[in-house]
């Protein structure tokens, strides 16, 4: 199956992004210790991936 190139407008490019943020904030606000826990989480990640590098 081929994947084609799909083209929205600005207007349409918008409703998406809020439609998706509106979502994700919800979630958020559901859910802030798991939120806050997985930032943490992520913030460990960052300092371990920064201790990996090779100079």
């Amino acid at each position: 199956m081929e994947q084609s190139d799909v083209v929205i407008s600005k207007k349409q490019a918008q409703i998406f992004a809020r439609a998706i943020y509106k979502n994700v904030s919800a979630y958020i606000q559901t859910h802030q210790e798991e939120y806050e826990q997985f930032l943490l989480e992520q913030k460990g990640n960052d300092a371990h991936e920064e201790n990996q590098s090779s100079y």
